[in-house]
């Protein structure tokens, strides 16, 4: 749900969603499918040329609502497509820096929100914790 139209939930961590500014601005005050259950689940495809493709009602609604195929974001991709791909053939080094985690994931374990943890089965969740274990893939 838009913050615009529910101002309770603007700091409800379950309803924060991390986003980059032009899907946000794309999003404006629609309601749209939750994003890390249509477009983790295998309901789109990237395909080579930077195009998204929904599979499902839900994944194509969101891919038009946020505007995935206009021509900026398709050039934009297919451009980071490529920059990976060569990075995997000649410069196996630059593939793990551009598609690794970085070197400064955040302890969550530190840090203590105002009205307190109402998740702390993430912690041990966490990139940060996965790592230390030696749990975390090299990419992703």
């Amino acid at each position: 749900m838009p913050q615009s139209r529910v101002l309770e939930l603007g700091l409800e961590y379950d309803h924060l969603l991390y986003v980059c500014s032009r899907c946000n601005a794309a999003k404006g005050v629609q309601q749209i499918p939750d994003p890390t259950k249509e477009l983790f689940a295998g309901a789109v495809t990237v395909q080579t040329d930077g195009r998204i493709v929904g599979h499902t009602d839900e994944a194509r609604r969101m891919v038009l609502s946020l505007r995935m195929n206009a021509p900026d974001a398709v050039h934009f991709r297919r451009l980071w497509i490529e920059i990976v791909m060569l990075a995997v053939r000649y410069a196996p080094e630059l593939y793990g820096q551009l598609m690794g985690d970085p070197d400064d994931l955040p302890n969550l374990a530190r840090l203590r929100p105002p009205a307190g943890n109402t998740r702390p089965e993430g912690i041990g969740q966490s990139h940060f914790a996965c790592r230390e274990r030696n749990e975390l893939a090299t990419t992703y």
